[in-house]
């Protein structure tokens, strides 16, 4: 039976302030609270986060999550009318509520190993793990475990980390956790964890053994977390907490200050709660006739079709967009009556300058259903929600439909001079007239580089493979329609500023080759394969437009994983007789789609994954192999100058002999060196592993470190560079997501953004998606066939950063139509954040050599912390991110403005 889901979803009124004072301007909530004391004292609010959480979901119109509610973002005021009196010693703390629970007496172990190790089993107790310390706890109840260690290692409590979903098979303890690191830092250094039990039981805490450090002390006391104001008498105060949600749909917020024993306390009466909302500065109404209102909203708001849209007048969109960038906004329809949008245009003008209309791209926001909340979202939002921006021809508004919303993105061509344009957007319709919207565009002096600093590997390689890929849905059977189809997804990357893994993924390169004469697996002097007849006309064509005209920052020449890099895939095998071969390992040539497979190997045994698949040769048949394509690769990109872009990525997997061996090939050949190569980690060992002489294994044979950066499994910590003597270019590191909340559907708009400015401040250089294209998950758990349908199957969307050209699964013929998602345009947002924090990095660095530094700029650079929570949370509000990334354009400006007199 299908499914039928209401349109309007979300039918509270939002109380949104409008003006007036607003204390805590980095806070989007407040709660004016009565509370009534008996005496002058500390006094506890008997208000807990899942009761916070309630109150943002009333005004937000989204259920929040308990999670979600940061203790460290809140501030409480005491009100006199409607002044406010700040409180600055109140907020959350934990207040022992027992004895301390570890044995007295226990005794620490010198630390069995150096600390460098991790645990990355999770929830596996056994023998070698180490010693256990076992305490009795109550389901529901709070603990706090203390504890200080040394030379990292995991925290005792790693059993209860929460990196897979509850009810999965690979998660042995479904309890609450706060946030600890997998790998401590090696300083001796004092952790606070705080721990929800589901269950009564026992807590097992780990104190010494092969994944710990040295651990110095140990503590685990039941708690209450508590919101605690300092009153001046008894009787009725007015109150008013400001508080900001983060993104955290998984842990526990853990309070830095703990609340003495012996301090006198009591516990208020509170009443009369009212919640308001500061709404975005870009949300809010432009125009209302007896058809319509219209609204502007930023591109960071997820719309519902049932969503209040606010009623304070805003006086126009305004926008800021340096060279070569892209804006995008929203403009929000609620009709009152049937009619149909016509036309979209606009025109700018600064005095004799015009930003032309062609300049401006106008699309339809369509909603998908959210049948299932994404685990890591701060929401538990199920309905449907505004994410495909389907091509604009034309479109009804109706009331029974909800709000129609239209996404417009501005691009004003190279050399377009610098100034403020003012002019409208027009929304013309056959029966309600014409919208005319006022539109502001300030033009800054200052342009983006040609080659983002942001770099990118988003896949875009199932276009051929898998059961059903990619071209099965857009009815594509050729190799020629396959090149064609898959050139306008990179084309729409391109437009973003975003790389795939490669994008002459589908280009013609072909080449000949000749077996070893005396035969495949002997060793003989000179019998090694023979690669000849190269032809690179097509493929330097496709990088002359991608990675010259396009600007894109990488090409992945080479892809294997520590298991398999003793297999060559690259050998073209017969022409296919179906359509595309959808079983190719490692994708990185036309040749692997379009024909059959031809696998060689060393080193195979009957337990190897390719053992059936792969014909078996020597290693120096493999080396020789080897070193003979990639040579003749990188000596292609040498001579058409990009070379400095060409990268080669080892996926997750471990087998040391097999990668060593591989890699150490790699650099010490003169040529092969010069292309990066970058290793995937879900452990922390090619960070620590040591030889039998104690140098470090991998250091000088991985050019990046591309560590899994994902809430509940992040292994990317700034100490980790001081700690394991790790390079500081920001090349070092490449993150790489899987299942995060960055890329799901369901999550604030802010979620889907964070990407760039939290990339860089963890020192890294850009992201690798293993894929944003591949929409037949149905053999995953919650998977689907189409993302139209059902978002699931990585996180809601995770995979599905564009859509089918139609509902349809198949396609009797050809369908080229590009559909993207609004989470690619927000992507685009974060390469661009990461740039515009380069360039001021820049200004900072030169003013700091000149003897002369520049505190603006300083100022803004530490201001990017405040936006987060540490490792794995960050604020949800757009207005922070928005109103520091127009500060930093204004420094910017201010700073070529200088340099150019």
């Amino acid at each position: 039976m299908k499914r039928v889901f209401p349109v309007f979803l979300l039918l509270c009124v939002p109380l949104a302030w409008a003006g007036g004072q607003w204390g805590v301007p980095e806070c989007e909530f407040r709660l004016d609270i009565t509370a009534e004391t008996t005496a002058a004292a500390w006094a506890a609010l008997p208000l807990s986060p899942s009761e916070l959480a309630a109150q943002a979901g009333k005004v937000a119109g989204v259920p929040f999550r308990e999670e979600s509610i940061s203790c460290a973002r809140c501030a409480l005021f005491l009100l006199d009318g409607e002044t406010e009196h700040p409180l600055p010693d109140s907020g959350w703390f934990l207040r022992d509520s027992s004895p301390e629970l570890v044995p007295p007496g226990l005794a620490f172990p010198l630390a069995a190993g150096d600390g460098s190790g991790a645990n990355e089993s999770n929830g596996v107790v056994s023998t070698p793990n180490g010693q256990q310390v076992r305490v009795s706890v109550q389901g529901g109840r709070l603990y706090l475990c203390r504890f200080s260690s040394s030379g990292g290692g995991s925290a005792p409590t790693y059993l209860y980390e929460p990196v897979f979903e509850e009810g999965s098979r690979l998660r042995k303890f479904n309890w609450a956790s706060s946030f600890i690191p997998r790998l401590l830092p090696q300083e001796h250094q004092t952790h606070r964890v705080l721990l929800r039990p589901d269950r009564d039981g026992e807590a097992l805490l780990f104190c010494s053994g092969r994944f710990m450090g040295q651990l110095h002390a140990l503590s685990l006391k039941e708690t209450q977390l508590l919101l605690m104001v300092r009153l001046p008498a008894k009787g009725s105060h007015r109150l008013r907490l400001y508080f900001q949600p983060v993104n955290s749909g998984v842990y526990l917020s853990c309070p830095q200050r703990d609340f003495p024993m012996e301090t006198p306390m009591v516990t208020a009466r509170v009443h009369g709660l009212a919640a308001e909302r500061r709404l975005p500065t870009r949300w809010g109404m432009l125009a209302e006739t007896e058809f319509a209102s219209v609204h502007s909203a930023s591109p960071m708001q997820k719309l519902t079709p049932g969503a209040r849209l606010p009623s304070r007048r805003v006086e126009k969109v305004r926008l800021s967009v340096a060279g070569r960038e892209r804006e995008s906004f929203q403009v929000v329809l609620a009709p009152k009556r049937n009619f149909r949008v016509r036309e979209c245009r606009a025109r700018l003008v600064c005095g004799q300058s015009v930003i032309p209309p062609e300049s401006l791209q106008v699309r339809e926001v369509r909603y998908v259903p959210i049948r299932r909340a994404e685990r890591t979202s701060p929401w538990r939002f199920q309905g449907l929600l505004g994410d495909a921006l389907a091509e604009f021809r034309g479109c009804d508004a109706k009331p029974d439909r909800g709000n129609l919303a239209l996404w417009c993105t501005l691009c004003p061509p190279p050399g377009t001079a610098t100034g403020v344009y003012t002019g409208e957007l027009v929304i013309a319709t056959d029966r309600a007239g014409d919208f005319r919207l006022p539109l502001e565009v300030r033009v800054r002096s200052f342009s983006l580089p040609e080659r983002p600093f942001f770099r990118t590997n988003l896949g875009l390689q199932y276009f051929a493979k898998g059961a059903f890929p990619v071209a099965a849905y857009h009815g594509v059977s050729t190799p020629d329609d396959l090149r064609r189809l898959s050139n306008l997804y990179f084309e729409s990357l391109a437009d973003n500023r975003l790389s795939p893994k490669n994008v002459a993924l589908y280009t013609p390169l072909t080449f000949q080759w000749d077996p070893p004469p005396q035969g495949m697996g002997v060793d003989a002097p000179g019998n090694h394969f023979r690669l000849h007849s190269w032809d690179f006309t097509e493929y330097n064509r496709q990088l002359r437009h991608f990675l010259g005209e396009r600007g894109m920052a990488q090409l992945c020449i080479y892809h294997t994983n520590p298991t398999a890099c003793n297999v060559f895939a690259q050998l073209p095998g017969r022409p296919m007789k179906e359509r595309f071969n959808t079983a190719s390992p490692f994708v990185t040539m036309q040749n692997q789609a379009t024909r059959e497979m031809c696998l060689v190997a060393y080193g195979l045994d009957e337990k190897h994954s390719y053992a059936k698949l792969a014909q078996t040769i020597t290693r120096a048949q493999f080396d020789h192999l080897l070193l003979d394509y990639l040579r003749a690769i990188a000596g292609n990109l040498r001579e058409q100058g990009y070379l400095d872009r060409a990268t080669i990525l080892i996926d997750e997997g471990s087998n040391d002999e097999f990668l060593l061996h591989f890699l150490s090939l790699l650099k010490n050949d003169p040529l092969l060196r010069q292309v990066k190569v970058g290793a995937c980690l879900q452990s922390t060992g090619y960070y620590t592993r040591k030889a039998p002489d104690g140098s470090w294994l991998f250091r000088d044979l991985l050019d990046t470190y591309i560590p899994q950066m994902d809430e509940t499994y992040d292994r990317l910590e700034p100490y980790y560079r001081s700690d394991y003597g790790l390079a500081k270019g920001r090349g070092t590191f490449m993150p790489y997501l899987a299942y995060s909340s960055r890329l799901s559907i369901d999550v604030p708009g802010l979620t889907n953004r964070i990407i760039g400015w939290d990339v860089f401040r963890r020192g890294g250089c850009g992201l690798l998606d293993w894929e944003i294209l591949t929409w037949n998950t149905s053999g995953k758990p919650s998977g689907s066939w189409s993302p139209w349908e059902e978002p699931d199957g990585y996180g809601n969307g995770g995979t599905a950063y564009f859509y089918p050209p139609t509902r349809r699964l198949f396609q009797n013929g050809p369908d080229f139509t590009v559909t993207p998602s609004l989470r690619l345009e927000l992507l685009r947002d974060a390469s661009e954040d990461f740039d515009y924090a380069m360039l001021l990095e820049e200004v900072a660095l030169k003013a700091r050599a000149s003897g002369t530094p520049d505190l603006r700029a300083e100022a803004l650079l530490s201001r990017l912390e405040s936006l987060f929570d540490g490792t794995v949370a960050w604020t949800i509000q757009p207005e922070a991110l928005e109103t520091l990334r127009e500060e930093i354009a204004d420094e910017l400006e201010r700073y070529h403005g200088e340099a150019a007199k």
